[in-house]
């Protein structure tokens, strides 16, 4: 053979086996590129956007803990909770600080004199200071939405019967924005409050969030893309009693909250609440959302449910709920109170368009009526004068 021949050959094929390599690599860097971009597209990025805005309400469902472990977590992780049981269900109404009691608005409703603590929105919660020696009811959380973090800025409730707003003197950072895999953040809060005659309660608060994980949440709500952040909470009360010039403190277990936060929903979409126990860890609660968060001065509308109407409104010992049709499905029906609790729950089977809502030994005061269908929910404020 020719030695030109020979040798222009093996150039050629030493040539063509660089280049195979040369684009098996190019081609390993593309695919290895696809990956990284698919993987950092799935991270979603939580901000102060995402947080909830005034007149939203959130049906949030608590479900049955038995046999609930400490969930795992990790990137690209799949958590698999669409075979959640219901117990039992609330409203999560975020208010205007406008519409809360005016005792409560002292620290909240005052940009001039208390800037920092001027409040965008108030959730009426079961009780945010478990005091014993104090009787605490119709208590509101205050929150302040900024670019850069979600803050818990007091409580405004009655104590003893006496309209309170606490100020928090240490404001509680709940979320710093942005929120995305890997961020860690602690704050601390504080707050004393005096009732004259009575005595002192107040409380010391740490928080650590970690966000330890993001992947893909699947609840009976639907599947969403998530991040997951790991709360702790380490709380001591101080309370200080006048009648027996005695003071005190409660330190309370630790407690934990796995929150996965998806974009635009405000609330988490799954929350799993612990506490340690001589080291060992426990299931507290479980709740979900389970249903797109309503504006609650928007009436609400349901292909389903084009007409309905309640009668009469002011209601005093009853109202009817008229559907202005027969049903074709099987509908749910919840009284809501001003704090977020239902109060009556209806569940009506097909075919039937009215019926009659009892209301007596209710407060007085504007409820919501929430109506459920498979095709979506509504809702409807009513009047419920005394009784």
């Amino acid at each position: 053979m020719n030695q030109k021949y020979f040798s222009n050959s093996l150039y050629l094929s030493h040539r063509f086996c660089r280049l195979n390599h040369i684009r098996m690599k190019h081609y390993q860097y593309l695919y290895l590129l696809l990956l990284s971009t698919q993987s950092l597209l799935a991270q979603i990025t939580i901000d102060h956007n995402d947080m909830p805005r005034v007149d939203d309400i959130y049906r949030i469902i608590e479900a049955d803990t038995t046999g609930m472990t400490v969930p795992a977590t990790g990137t690209n992780f799949s958590w698999d909770y669409k075979n959640l049981s219901e117990v039992q269900e609330r409203m999560d109404t975020f208010k205007n600080v406008s519409a809360t009691p005016v005792g409560y608005q002292l620290y909240f409703n005052n940009e001039i004199m208390y800037p920092e603590h001027k409040a965008s929105y108030a959730l009426a919660v079961e009780s945010p200071i478990d005091v014993s020696q104090f009787q605490v009811k119709d208590a509101y959380l205050y929150y302040r939405n900024e670019t850069g973090v979600f803050k818990e800025v007091g409580i405004g409730a009655k104590i003893n019967n006496i309209p309170s707003s606490i100020r928090y003197e240490d404001i509680d950072s709940v979320y710093v924005f942005p929120m995305t895999m890997g961020n860690v953040d602690s704050a601390t809060a504080f707050f004393f409050h005096t009732i004259a005659g009575l005595g002192s309660f107040g409380q010391n608060r740490k928080r650590i969030n970690t966000v330890d994980g993001w992947g893909t949440l699947e609840t009976p709500f639907g599947t969403f893309d998530v991040i997951r952040v790991k709360t702790t909470l380490d709380a001591t009360d101080t309370v200080y009693i006048d009648a027996i010039s005695t003071g005190f403190t409660v330190p309370h277990p630790l407690i934990t909250e796995y929150k996965w936060l998806a974009k635009g929903y405000g609330q988490p979409i799954l929350n799993i609440r612990t506490n340690r126990v001589q080291g060992n860890e426990h299931i507290l609660t479980v709740s979900y959302m389970d249903s797109m968060p309503a504006t609650g001065t928007q009436a609400g509308t349901l292909p389903a449910l084009s007409v309905w109407q309640v009668y009469p409104n002011p209601a005093k010992n009853n109202f009817v709920l008229d559907l202005g049709q027969q049903r074709l499905e099987p509908l749910l029906a919840n009284l809501i109170n001003p704090m977020g609790q239902v109060v009556r729950s209806l569940r009506q089977p097909q075919g039937q368009q009215q019926w009659i809502v009892f209301t007596a030994g209710l407060p007085e005061g504007i409820y919501l009526l929430h109506l459920q269908t498979k095709a979506g929910s509504a809702y409807r404020k009513i009047m419920i004068s005394g009784n």
